[in-house]
């Protein structure tokens, strides 16, 4: 049973004698009653029918006498007040919108297109004669607070509520929206306090009204700026009421500021509040205006600011504001208020992220990662305040990881010293035993204790490592249900808990938010629209966003004249200022083991920007697993990996320089890494006492050096070079500690014995090197080079001969494109069994390879062997079980094949392209079931095609062919080639053939007969060839044409 609400218009309309707040009620307590009706109409008759009967009865006899006693009106309503307040009539939601003023009166703001009267009866006039009622109300006004009491005590069940905002301002626009509210506004939000304002707020497309209404009771603390035109916008006094309703259910903190008007005038509504309140456009709103004194008398009397012909700057009067809503908020943190730049949109992620008002995440960690400096800790801290008030129970543990640092030879008194700080917030006891064991105890026994606050809030900043986490003892069972866990950490994903965990990666910030940072640091003042420097742009983008180094230069600019900036900046550029690098050293580099600190400093100094894959593969010489000390950093937030690229922080790679230099800022010699050519030629000037390591530069050094100094460098372990010029210095290398050389341009002939004992890499492209060791015949042993794994001699064109590689069994690589000069290649190559790259591309003078007869190259993936166009026959293929990849294109003189290359099962890829001589087609019919392509272009002296041999099932033949380009073959002679590649006894055996190009066989006049049901492109269409007479079906021609 029901009433339908279109009743209550009907009933309340302009012709109507019947109060209509009693029809309402009436309304409510029928709805009320049919809430109880179980369906059974027997049965619930005789329970709620008396009852309402009798109400009625009342009511209309009420009705007929109420002109003659009119006394008795006002204490009827008070009782009719009273029964409507028990059945939940007045929930702190009736606030209703009642005209179509602009929101605070603001002309810019949109406004509501309801009439007055539409208006009006659209929410059934509530209020109306409430003016019989205010006596009452007033007397049920609580008394006035005093600044020293806390009205948040008010809101003791405030934390069971989820709010969307901190604050809500109510003010109205004209008086002080762009001037008082707007710096209220700003200081608010820079203290981390979540402000509602409508301007800012408002989401477009939204019913203006419903959306303030929902915006106040969604805010823990209201305040309510009462100007001296605050009245004559009934959006403000709507605003009020609802504020005051929340207050009076202890649900909403309110914070009253009367500005340029006195409190008493508010109260009393004199002064210009008597004006407007008698003005003629509130005579239509009069059975409202009633209730609307009543809350304004009430709300005069919370304690709140005046701010009246004050002698005192306005600024002060913010500050107060702004510390006392955050003491009344519990706001446990005061953060200073310039740093907070960008900071809501960052910590509503944050609250998004803990799924608070979801029901079905029981227990959450949220670990904050990010890279030092970035601001994790003010996020937890701002977002701590925002949400703790939702729990039970609260605690913030700052610097964990430096607890334990403190306390590094004694980790239990690290973990108990934890363990205290969260017995002394969470349940206020204070523990004198030290006892571990103890204490530890203690905790569990008041996490799982039912009578102890259960719903808690744990942050737990700069976790450091995850034993800090597991040495707490925190089980998430023993935690309450909605009970959340925040973390902040340099090192992703630090805990490996069995539970809801969630990552949030703190960005920088950006180039906006970078910039005024720096203006407020540098300047001490907001400069939005101050015109911004070259060198002030510079020194931002050397920061790159980072919070800490924005602050750290804003400050440090701050000590200078603007004039003498781009002197100091270069200064700090060479040598950072000490304390904030010591710092980030101490957090960042020390925590790193010996491996990962080592690439640290060589990325910084060297690789930053490089291909991951390319550093992985230097650093791969020096130790075992590059790929995953790499990561390892990563996760460690010191480099980042952008589409396979090594990026660093130039504040890192500073750091990483500034380590390298240590002590001797001065002294490149005495650095362990040289990234600066000028620094080299320092260096080979002055030799005596150095340490250097590594030795990386991009540029081409000729012009800056004698290179014959390298030779005393007898602790170099990495050397990269480019040095074009040719020398007649003898260089005699004596590092014999050296693991990777690269030299472009490497203007000797030979090298010495002593670099390969360590060498694992050797790179010397476009070298004039004739042969790789001296004394060749006293390294025979095959352990004489036990590291070398790779080797590329690219464009080397006065090597002749290579050397035997019996002394150098471990190489995987080995790269002699371009040695046109070469003319031999050691038989020895044939015992490299670990071999799995070879090129000899474009060695054009090469007439024989051979693999020599004791053969081990069974891990050779790829031979590339294209335009050596003096090769005439190819090697034995028996032993290269695994290779995949062939290429013998434009090998020009080549005129047959070994026949072992049909013994190739794993051959995919397979090239002829211009072997213009080659006259038996190779024997690849025999069981190879791998190839995927096969390109005979330009074979045109193939006169025979190989049978397949039966002893082969035909299913095994190129059942995987995928490409095949057959052109440039004799026309005559295209459609036997293709029968017996295709065809078995009449059966289609290339049933993956995707790819056919027959372009230039314009002779060809008939396709055999077959379904092509795969094949997918054919370059050269019906179209261009109409002469062409395709016997079959099915068959897919593209469009595409040569």
């Amino acid at each position: 049973m029901s009433f339908s609400p279109v009743i209550v218009p009907r009933l309340t309309g302009p012709n109507s004698t019947h109060p209509p707040s009693m029809i309402i009620i009436v309304c409510r307590i029928a709805e009320k009653m049919s809430s109880k009706y179980s369906g059974d109409i027997s049965s619930d008759l005789g329970n709620w029918l008396p009852l309402v009967s009798s109400f009625i009865a009342g009511m209309i006899l009420s009705l007929l006498i109420s002109d003659r006693l009119s006394t008795w009106k006002s204490s009827l309503e008070s009782k009719i007040w009273t029964l409507a307040g028990q059945l939940g009539h007045r929930d702190g939601a009736s606030a209703p919108p009642l005209e179509s003023d602009n929101v605070h009166g603001d002309q810019q703001v949109i406004t509501s297109t309801l009439s007055d009267d539409e208006d009006s009866s659209s929410y059934h006039s509530v209020d109306s004669n409430i003016s019989e009622v205010s006596s009452l109300c007033e007397e049920d006004t609580p008394p006035v607070h005093s600044l020293d009491s806390n009205n948040s005590e008010e809101c003791v069940d405030s934390h069971k509520q989820v709010y969307r905002y901190d604050v809500f301002l109510s003010f109205r626009g004209p008086d002080v929206r762009n001037t008082f509210v707007d710096h209220l506004f700003e200081r608010l939000e820079r203290r981390g306090i979540f402000t509602f304002k409508d301007n800012v707020r408002l989401k477009k497309g939204k019913r203006i009204k419903a959306e303030l209404m929902d915006a106040i009771r969604d805010s823990r603390l209201a305040i309510v700026v009462f100007s001296s035109t605050y009245p004559t916008s009934t959006w403000c006094l709507d605003e009020m009421s609802t504020i005051a309703d929340l207050h009076r259910q202890n649900k909403q903190i309110v914070v009253p500021v009367f500005y340029d008007v006195p409190s008493s005038d508010v109260g009393s509504q004199t002064g210009p509040y008597e004006v407007h309140f008698n003005s003629e456009r509130f005579r239509k709103f009069s059975n409202r205006v009633a209730r609307w004194k009543v809350d304004m008398k009430y709300l005069a009397k919370v304690c709140g600011f005046s701010i009246v012909d004050s002698n005192r700057p306005e600024t002060t009067h913010l500050e107060e504001i702004t510390s006392f809503v955050a003491k009344e908020l519990n706001h446990r943190f005061t953060l200073l208020a310039s740093d907070l730049i960008g900071i809501q949109p960052r910590v509503a992620e944050l609250e998004r992220r803990l799924n608070l008002t979801s029901g079905n995440v029981a227990f959450q960690i949220l670990e904050i990662w990010g890279m030092s400096g970035i601001g994790k800790t003010v996020l937890a801290m701002i977002l701590y305040d925002r949400i703790s008030h939702q729990f039970d129970a609260c605690c913030f543990i700052q610097g964990v990881n430096g607890i334990y640092t403190r306390h590094a030879n004694a980790c239990e008194t690290a973990t108990t010293n934890v363990q205290k700080q969260i017995l002394r917030q969470l349940f206020q006891e204070q523990v004198e035993s030290d006892d571990p064991a103890e204490i530890a105890k203690m905790l569990q026994n008041r996490l799982c204790n039912r009578n102890l606050p259960k719903r808690v809030l744990i942050v737990l900043d700069d976790v450091g490592d995850p034993k800090q986490w597991d040495d707490l003892g925190i089980v998430p069972d023993s935690l309450g249900l909605g009970s959340r866990v925040v973390i902040t950490t340099r090192f992703q994903h630090i805990l490996n808990v069995n539970t809801a965990y969630e990552i949030h990666e703190v960005q920088l910030l950006n180039d906006d938010e970078a910039l005024e940072l720096f203006q407020r640091k540098a300047f001490k003042i907001d400069c939005h629209s101050l015109a911004i420097s070259d060198v002030s742009r510079r020194i931002i983008e050397y920061a790159q966003c980072l919070p800490s180094a924005i602050i750290k230069l804003g400050y440090y600019f701050n000590q200078k004249a603007e004039a003498h900036w781009e002197r100091c900046f270069q200064r700090w550029r060479e040598y950072p200022e000490e304390k904030y690098m010591n710092s980030l050293q101490e957090k960042d580099y020390e925590v790193l083991n010996e491996d990962e600190k080592m690439i640290f400093l060589d990325i910084a100094c060297f690789f930053k920007g490089k291909n991951k894959k390319y550093v992985e593969h230097i650093l791969g010489s020096r130790i075992s697993d590059p790929h995953l000390a790499i990561q390892e950093i990563r996760k460690k937030s010191l480099i980042k990996i952008r589409n396979h690229e090594i990026h660093m922080h130039q504040i890192l790679q500073d750091l990483g320089k500034k380590i390298v230099r240590g002590n001797n800022k001065d002294e490149p010699k005495c650095w362990s890494r040289l990234w600066n050519a000028e620094d080299f030629q320092e260096v080979l000037i002055d030799m005596e006492g150095n340490k250097v390591q590594a030795i990386v530069l991009d540029e081409d050094v000729s012009k800056y050096m004698k290179i014959g100094g390298l030779s005393e460098l007898r602790d170099l372990r990495l050397l990269i070079l480019h040095h074009h010029k040719s020398s007649s210095e003898k260089l005699t290398f004596r590092f014999n500690k050296l693991c990777y050389l690269s030299w472009h341009g490497f203007s000797y002939t030979s090298l010495s014995l002593c670099i390969w004992s360590n060498l694992a890499e050797l790179n010397l492209p476009n070298s004039s090197i004739g042969r790789l060791w001296e004394g060749s015949q006293s390294i025979l042993s095959s352990q004489a080079i036990p590291n070398l794994k790779r080797m590329n001699l690219r464009n080397s064109r006065d090597l002749v001969i290579t050397p035997n590689f019996a002394c150098c069994q471990g190489l995987v690589r080995l790269d002699l494109t371009g040695c046109i000069n070469l003319t031999e290649v050691h038989d020895s190559i044939g015992l490299l069994r670990e071999l799995n790259y070879l090129s000899l591309r474009e060695c054009s003078s090469l007439s024989l390879l051979d693999f020599g007869p004791n053969c081990q190259l069974s891990s050779l993936r790829t031979l590339l062997l294209s335009g050596c166009t003096n090769l005439q026959q190819t090697p034995d293929f028996t032993e290269l079980s695994n290779l995949r990849y062939l290429d013998l294109e434009r090998c020009t003189s080549l005129s047959t094949m070994h026949e072992s290359i049909g013994t190739l099962a794993t051959l995919k890829y397979l090239s002829l392209r211009g072997c213009k001589n080659l006259v038996h087609a190779p024997y690849i019919l025999n069981g190879n079931s791998s190839l995927l392509i096969l390109d005979l272009s330009g074979c045109m002296m193939i006169t025979n095609l190989p049978r397949c041999r039966r002893k082969f099932a035909p299913s095994s033949c190129l059942e995987s062919l995928m490409f095949l380009s057959p052109v440039f073959l004799e026309p005559q002679r295209i459609l036997d080639f293709v029968g017996e590649l295709m065809f078995f006894d009449g059966e289609w055996i290339c049933s993956k053939l995707a790819y056919l190009n027959l372009a230039h066989c314009h002779e060809l006049r008939r396709f055999p007969e077959a379904s092509f049901h795969g094949l997918h492109e054919m370059k050269g269409t019906l179209e261009r060839y109409p002469q062409l007479s395709v016997i079959g079906q099915d068959y897919i021609f593209s469009a595409s044409t040569v």
